[in-house]
């Protein structure tokens, strides 16, 4: 302290002394309360947002795992179409056919609830999974432009399009997306 201030002190009464040095050496009620409010306040708003950020993050990665399944099942039934020697049955969600892959078995693939089945020789594999109610549709056509139709016409169909609806792992999300293309029937004779 400097000489000033002691004289200062001295010269002053003793409760407006006193209160200054209380005031030096705590918080009012009033602005503790403040403070403990604002930190609330912030902490409501950084749990909220870190909220939204991982339900963000849960939704994008449910989305893309749906993406990824229903890739690798769209190319298997393109690759499996490409090879088509004969179709034996064949409806709006399911088709029985054999293929040029050096053997005579037949081979399905079919919507099963909400699976995609792959059954060769009698034997089922999953596709995929996660399907919609209804979400797997072939439509035969007989060239590009031409209408679709509901089954396999021998000799005349040449392309077979197929669409994908597929969920993601949580339902409720509202994860819904579809997938669609064309495939030429029988490119490798």
């Amino acid at each position: 302290m400097s000489i000033a201030q002691i004289i200062v002190e001295a010269n002053m009464p003793e409760s407006i002394n006193r209160r200054s040095r209380q005031r030096a050496l705590g918080f009012t009620m009033l602005e503790v309360v403040v403070v403990l409010v604002l930190v609330g306040l912030l902490a409501l708003f950084g749990t909220q947002m870190l909220t939204s950020v991982a339900r963000g993050y849960i939704l994008a990665r449910s989305s893309d795992a749906v993406a990824q399944k229903a890739q690798m099942a769209l190319q298997r039934m393109t690759n499996e179409f490409s090879y088509i020697t004969a179709v034996n049955s064949s409806a709006s969600s399911s088709i029985t056919y054999t293929a040029n892959f050096n053997d005579t078995e037949l081979h399905t693939i079919a919507l099963s609830g909400n699976t995609i089945t792959y059954t060769v020789s009698g034997t089922p594999y999953v596709l995929t999974d996660s399907v919609a109610t209804n979400g797997l549709n072939f439509t035969y056509f007989n060239n590009y432009n031409a209408t679709g139709e509901s089954s396999f016409t021998p000799g005349s169909t040449k392309i077979i399009g197929i669409s994908l609806t597929m969920h993601g792992a949580d339902w409720d999300s509202g994860v819904t997306k579809k997938f669609t293309t064309r495939v030429t029937v029988s490119k490798f004779k």
